[in-house]
């Protein structure tokens, strides 16, 4: 009943993946993050190395995951308030995103640290097409749509407090593969 750390993406995937994937609502910053580290390395999010890390129940069952890619704080996944407890031993954080409670539990054990912001994930109903339509259709953005998409990223960045200085290389990355439409 400990934590393990690596900065190796496909270790952790194929030791924490399938846990992770049992609950994706719960899990799915997680999910997302390691995909794109998956897909572009492990610098994909900055210089700094990322760390991942997962813990095993009495059972040995994975019941915990955490995946941190510097500059930004760690990500908690669903983890079972004994994970959350041996993590504030394990590793000392300057912060972390989790979920309400395991984010008090961990402000209590951490001196000088408190619940800072609050986020909720929201789960689409039943899309209702609009009518009329609008004209046009869906497309892949391309290299001429870049100016466009990195103006509109930076304007999303401040209006949510993050920052947009990766604009243009999620613009990019994501152009060159279809990913933006």
């Amino acid at each position: 009943m400990s934590w393990t750390f690596t900065d190796d993406v496909d270790t952790f995937l194929e030791t924490a993946g399938p846990s992770l994937a049992a609950r994706p609502a719960e899990n799915t910053l997680l999910l997302t993050v390691t995909a794109t580290l998956r897909d572009g390395g492990p610098h994909a999010y900055g210089a700094g190395v990322p760390v991942l890390g997962w813990w095993r129940g009495p059972d040995g069952e994975v019941a915990g995951a955490l995946v941190r890619t510097p500059p930004f704080p760690p990500v908690l996944g669903s983890a079972a308030p004994e994970a959350v407890r041996a993590l504030a031993d394990a590793l000392p954080l300057p912060g972390i995103n989790a979920d309400r409670e395991a984010a008090t539990a961990l402000a209590a054990r951490w001196p000088r640290h408190r619940v800072d912001e609050e986020q909720r994930l929201y789960r689409l109903g039943t899309a209702v097409p609009p009518s009329p339509a609008p004209a046009g259709r869906p497309r892949a953005a391309t290299g001429a749509d870049r100016a466009l998409l990195v103006t509109w990223m930076r304007a999303f960045g401040a209006e949510t407090g993050q920052a947009g200085d990766r604009a243009e290389r999620i613009v990019d990355e994501r152009t060159a593969h279809g990913g933006l439409t």
